[in-house]
């Protein structure tokens, strides 16, 4: 399976993905934390502006992660990433995305979120279900599942990792996993492009 890994960070689920035998791929704004074992293979992209550069793959993918990347995108360019991604993949391919749900007073509780309202980071925007599923709508994607994730353990991880990072300048290695866990903070959402 073809997969693109659309906001990979450094790239550490590529390497998982191709570990596994698929044939993937990661794009990332920021190619300061690209692992140099698989940098082949990780691309420079904004998502929010037309894709000249994945012209070199020639070719579309069957699935795209695009996960807790979308609250970050300026208002308007959320919308121009879901048609991008629209654009890479192939007919009825398959986009997982992952997504803060709006939650009245819980948002207080998003370190990120806070930031950002206190106008000390980038704009972080979190997505009531009915919002979330226009802009796909609109995007030309079809909903295939929902599932809510991360509860009280997963808010947790989510402040520890933030503590680790900012404070204590540690990377990557140290973060705390919140895994997968059904709960209430999260989007995750499967959709098939139309």
């Amino acid at each position: 399976m073809r997969i693109l890994d659309c906001g990979a960070w450094g790239g550490k689920k590529v390497k998982e993905l191709l570990d596994e035998g698929h044939d993937a791929y990661g794009a990332d704004i920021d190619t300061s934390r690209f692992l140099p074992e698989i940098k082949e293979r990780l691309f420079k992209l904004d998502i929010t502006k037309p894709l000249p550069n994945l012209q070199q793959l020639n070719k579309k993918f069957d699935m795209i992660y695009f996960e807790e990347v979308l609250e970050h995108l300026d208002e308007g360019k959320d919308e121009i990433a879901l048609k991008n991604i629209n654009q890479l993949l192939n007919q009825n391919g398959t986009l997982i995305l992952t997504t803060p749900k709006s939650i009245p007073y819980m948002e207080d509780w998003d370190p990120a979120w806070v930031r950002w309202k206190l106008g000390l980071g980038p704009r972080h925007h979190h997505y009531s279900i009915e919002e979330l599923f226009t802009k796909l709508d609109k995007a030309g994607f079809e909903i295939n599942k929902v599932r809510l994730n991360g509860g009280v353990w997963w808010l947790f991880c989510r402040w520890f990792n933030l503590i680790l990072k900012h404070i204590f300048r540690l990377n990557d290695n140290y973060r705390l996993q919140s895994m997968k866990r059904k709960g209430y903070f999260d989007l995750e959402v499967k959709a098939i492009k139309k």
